[in-house]
């Protein structure tokens, strides 16, 4: 917000603002939206009243067109308009004020690597948001690109930070827009899987995987207390986390699951168990398959093509042998890494734990589970579990126009939470 009695060109003076903090802040401290104001609003106690503050007028805060400078400035500018479908893009302009968000992003990555033969992590694009930024990434040496787990997505506030582990598409620029419409003063943090940069090796148990993410947690945050949270598989990841932290003597205060359903591995089951219930559960997938179909006919058509693809991209990664580990996978990273998440899944032994799940379920359902309700979680949770009903289905619960309202329950739940201190 910059409270301004009188301004002649509102873009002008944004774009004298912004480049003033670039030149003394660094890149994840300038705000993204600014907002022209003669005062603000205040409470009766006198404190600024956040809640009155207007929306930012996102296209009044986008810099004035630069046209590309250099011929790597160029190339990323160009690679941008074919992929967000635009007539032209500045070395200014933002990532995700154009509307930017993670599909795209793995193909904005993939291009230029095919292009520059630089491999970045889809994560870079939180602190070079922009053209200029990210040509200047491409241009360094490969030593100053960071692969670290932790990710700052929006690090300021002194509200007690949520760090959200990556589903099994590996993205967290997922977050983002969840993380933007949290409160000003809410850190978050993404985890995102060690490999990514294909020269590490990624972890291939569960218990490694967690105790890799809660090391760099604490190397940020030593003290806590820590709020938790995994999307789909990475939900299983957390819950390992919470009880290594809690071992350790940390206060874990929340524990949240983004759709998360409690999958128990039948790794250890005799092979007649595993035979009846692999059968029983195929049996009830096509039987539920027919009510999603009166329901939701064209997205359950959508779903079930885009699942089956993936089975027989799959396959086909088997029947060469195992496929080779270095391939791109359906994140757009070394598919070694989804071999190995697989294996840490399937040798995993969920057990009950005396912990508390914030269970964030989505609204639609659009596959078969044996516990709609509670998603599996009631036999592991052992002090219970909180059901908060967030709008979409499971693939799009972060996707406008969902994102707010599960960012607004999530802050509420977070805020309950920091309480308990």
């Amino acid at each position: 917000i910059i409270p301004e009695a009188e301004i002649n060109d509102e873009r002008v003076a944004i774009q004298n603002w912004r480049a003033a903090l670039r030149d003394t802040l660094p890149d994840y401290m300038v705000p993204q939206y600014f907002v022209l104001m003669d005062e603000f609003p205040l409470t009766p106690n006198g404190k600024i009243n956040r809640k009155a503050l207007p929306e930012p007028d996102h296209n009044l805060s986008r810099m004035a067109y630069v046209p590309p400078r250099t011929t790597i400035e160029q190339t990323v500018a160009d690679i941008w308009k074919k992929y967000m479908g635009l007539e032209k893009v500045g070395i200014y302009d933002d990532f995700f004020d154009l509307g930017g968000h993670s599909l795209i992003a793995v193909e904005i990555m993939t291009a230029l690597q095919k292009e520059t033969g630089r491999h970045l992590p889809l994560a870079s694009l939180f602190q070079h948001a922009t053209v200029e930024k990210l040509a200047l990434l491409l241009q360094m040496d490969g030593k100053s690109v960071t692969w670290d787990s932790l990710v700052p997505i929006k690090p300021l506030g002194n509200k007690m930070p949520l760090y959200i582990v990556h589903g099994a598409g590996l993205n967290v620029l997922l977050f983002n827009t969840l993380a933007m419409n949290m409160d000003p003063d809410q850190p978050v943090y993404g985890l995102q899987a060690k490999g990514l940069n294909g020269i590490d090796e990624p972890f291939d148990r569960m218990e490694d995987i967690a105790g890799h993410y809660v090391s760099e947690i604490l190397a940020q945050n030593p003290d806590g207390p820590y709020a938790l949270a995994g999307y789909s598989f990475g939900g299983i990841i957390a819950y390992e986390m919470a009880r290594q932290l809690d071992a350790m003597g940390k206060k874990v205060n929340m524990l949240a699951m983004f759709d998360t359903y409690a999958y128990r591995s039948d790794y250890y089951d005799n092979w007649l168990k595993k035979i009846f219930n692999r059968v029983r559960f195929l049996i009830m997938q096509v039987l539920y398959s027919f009510v999603l179909l009166a329901k939701y006919p064209r997205r359950t058509v959508e779903y079930k093509t885009k699942m089956l693809k993936r089975r027989i991209i799959g396959f086909f990664w088997k029947l060469k042998g195992g496929g080779k580990q270095d391939q791109e996978g359906f994140s757009g990273y070394s598919h070694k890494i989804d071999l190995k998440n697989a294996e840490a899944e399937r040798n995993y032994k969920l057990s009950p734990y005396p912990i508390r799940v914030e269970l964030f379920r989505a609204k639609k359902t659009t596959f078969y589970m044996d516990d709609f309700k509670y998603l599996g979680w009631t036999p592991y949770a052992l002090k219970g579990v909180s059901i908060h009903e967030i709008p979409g289905e499971h693939n799009n619960i972060f996707a406008p126009p969902n994102d707010k309202e599960f960012a607004h329950i999530l802050q509420n739940c977070l805020d309950k939470a920091a309480a308990k201190d």
